[in-house]
Formats: C-alpha cells, structure tokens, sequence
C-alpha cells in the first residue's frame, strides 16, 4: 500500500533494484519507522533510507522499534579539510596541512583562506550545501 501510494502521490514509477526510496525526518511519523520491517521481510528487492535529524532522540521513546532489521549510521558535517577537498582546493589543503611552523601565510593564501572559512561556516559543512 505504500509503494502504490507513493507511486501516485510523486506520479513516478519506483522500480524494483533501482529505486532508492528516502524517507527523511521518518522520526516525525512512528508508522513508517514500523514498516522498515516489513520492507526488510516482505519486500527486500526496494532500497530504502530513512533520515531523521532527531531520529536517535525519538528512538529512546519508540515501541515496536525494526531492532535486527535496520542498519544505523551517523553522519557528521564536513571537516574544514573534507570541505576544501570538496571545492578541489586539494594544493591548498595540503599547503595548510604541511605547515610546522607559526609563520604568518603569505597574504593572498591567507584571504582565499579565509573567504573559504566564511563559506564553511556559512554552509555549516553539510555536504549538500558544499555542491
């Protein structure tokens, strides 16, 4: 019933194997936290992922939580580093990293750091916001 619903809520085709399926924010409707096993037991050939900013919270107070059926992982916001490497400014990455000593850097590596640094903690090194 879900996959029907979804298919004509999105009036799009979901493809067994092919479709990845995003349930985000699933914390916010216990019903579809449930129904990741019966995905995982009566429908394994759909890929599906299921996001929630504050899922671990709303776990501690779930019933009838998938428990064996879900695969957990958590996801951290990019390193400063990640984040240069992310914009291909792997030279000046790797220029920041070699540096031993407490020299001043040459004063245009210091400003395009610097405007880098501003779009970091602008962007908050959620990689979605770095593409």
């Amino acid at each position: 019933m879900i996959l029907k619903a979804l298919t004509i809520e999105m009036n799009a085709e979901i493809v067994e194997g092919k479709t990845l399926l995003i349930f985000d924010e699933i914390q916010e409707c216990p019903n579809a936290l449930n129904s990741l096993k019966y995905f995982c037991e009566n429908a394994p050939e759909y890929h599906i992922v299921a996001a929630g900013s504050l899922l671990g919270v709303k776990l501690a107070h779930v019933k009838g939580f998938p428990v064996g059926k879900v695969q957990l992982l958590t996801l951290y916001p990019l390193s400063f580093f990640e984040f240069l490497e992310a914009l291909k400014e792997v030279r000046l990455k790797d220029f920041i990293e070699e540096q031993k000593n407490r020299e001043p850097l040459p004063p245009h590596l210091h400003e395009k750091l610097l405007m880098h640094f501003k779009e970091y903690l602008f962007v908050g090194g959620m990689s979605e916001g770095v593409l």
